[in-house]
């Protein structure tokens, strides 16, 4: 970083910006509580997602391979839930297709942008 620089650190981004005043560029400081809250509930979001996703399909395959009441099919799907771990699915299935996606309409420096393309899976 050089003099002419600032530098910003917020979760795993860094972010370089002019020093000079009239090239300044837009960061609230105070939001950073926001943004980290906000990266959290989309993660969480997309976990969700994923798992409720892969629920529907596996509910698909057991009705149509095996001839079961609804009893039996609510165990085993009850079963089958808690054998997912939401947060490997995510991690591990991501793909253009399934992920999710974001419009960040307002964004000034674009740091919320660049931190969510890095820290939420999916």
């Amino acid at each position: 970083m050089t003099t002419d620089t600032k530098e910003i650190v917020e979760g795993c981004v860094t972010m370089t910006y002019p020093a000079d005043e009239d090239q300044a560029v837009f960061y609230n400081p105070v939001q950073v509580q926001n943004r980290d809250l906000s990266i959290l509930m989309i993660a969480l979001h997309a976990e969700r997602r994923k798992k409720k996703m892969h629920l529907r399909e596996y509910r698909k395959k057991l009705r149509t391979e095996e001839n079961l009441t609804e009893n039996d099919l609510k165990m085993k799907l009850e079963e089958y839930e808690a054998t997912l771990d939401a947060t490997e699915l995510v991690r591990l299935e991501n793909t253009a297709e399934d992920g999710i996606t974001i419009l960040d309409a307002l964004a000034a420096s674009g740091l919320r942008s660049i931190r969510y393309w890095k820290e939420i899976p999916g």
